[in-house]
């Protein structure tokens, strides 16, 4: 895991906390209109200097600004590639004099699902903002490298079952106009409309005789009995547990929580430079897709 930049203080990064964001060197993708091709491409650090930060230094940093900060974003290029879970404990084990932790927001483009599910589950991750890049059909065109499809939408319906996320689409003039939206919306509406819905109705649950009449299940006061289980608070009162499917995720007109669209801007640094010569998104380019993806989120931004 190598660190190679940190903003000391954001208001934006994170929706509604005053927080920090640390950038993790490396990523699997190449879109050529990214800002940050130093983080992708770059480990030596001679083409575009930075400085790189120890995990030390870091979670000094975090030590001091506990009464200050409420969250951490943690960004990339993909940090997922490289992201140590024990870092992410680590911050969690800070406290501030309201003896509250550190809120954590993780930025990812999906293709580390099975991490992923491993953070959501240790209660390590409190906000996930997930890039989609395009429709399924012109991803790997978009992101200029072969990606796992299968992963991808993994990562899409487990982020979706999630308390609290966005997904989030960079607008580009060459790919993407209102009906490629409309793909986007359609087939994030197909990945997920099941999401939510109890398992209260799932016959594969209800009518499974090896579950429903197993005395090894119901009758086992190892299970039934065990104070480790029905008291224990980081099980009964942990929203990630509790919250992560059933509830709040989707509303009562099936609708997503949160997506925005991000407009094209040029920068100084992109990975190739002919998107330098790229038209600049405005936020009146915007309106009819923000208006085509109001039909499937409740909540839709833009950002330009």
């Amino acid at each position: 895991m190598i660190i190679k930049g940190l903003i000391k203080t954001t208001f934006v990064d994170y929706p509604g906390k005053i927080a920090c964001t640390i950038f993790l060197f490396g990523c699997n993708m190449r879109c050529g209109f990214c800002h940050n091709p130093d983080l992708v491409i770059d480990p030596t650090g001679k083409k575009y200097e930075s400085k790189t930060y120890t995990e030390e230094e870091i979670l000094g940093f975090l030590e001091k600004r506990k009464n200050y900060l409420d969250g951490v974003c943690i960004t990339g290029g993909e940090p997922l590639l490289s992201l140590k879970i024990d870092f992410l404990r680590k911050i969690k084990q800070i406290k501030n004099k309201s003896n509250s932790n550190y809120s954590i927001k993780i930025d990812t483009n999906g293709t580390f699902p099975n991490k992923l599910r491993e953070i959501i589950n240790e209660g390590l991750v409190d906000y996930i903002a997930m890039d989609i890049k395009g429709s399924k059909e012109k991803y790997k065109d978009i992101v200029s490298f072969p990606v796992d499809m299968d992963k991808i939408e993994e990562s899409i319906r487990l982020i979706s079952s999630f308390p609290q996320y966005e997904f989030r689409t960079t607008f580009l003039h060459r790919f993407h106009d209102e009906n490629e939206i409309k793909k986007i919306m359609e087939w994030l509406k197909g990945l997920t409309q099941n999401i939510g819905k109890s398992d209260n109705n799932n016959p594969n649950i209800n009518n499974n005789p090896n579950i429903n009449n197993n005395p090894n299940i119901n009758n086992n006061p190892n299970i039934n009995n065990n104070p480790n289980i029905n008291n224990n608070p980081n099980i009964n009162n942990n929203p990630n547990i509790n919250n992560n499917i059933n509830k709040n995720n989707i509303n009562k007109d099936n609708k997503l929580l949160n997506y925005y669209l991000q407009g094209f801007r040029k920068s100084d640094k992109l990975m190739d430079e002919s998107f330098f010569s790229e038209k600049e998104v405005k936020n009146s380019n915007l309106i009819e897709s923000q208006r085509i993806a109001s039909e499937y989120f409740t909540n839709v931004g833009i950002r330009v």
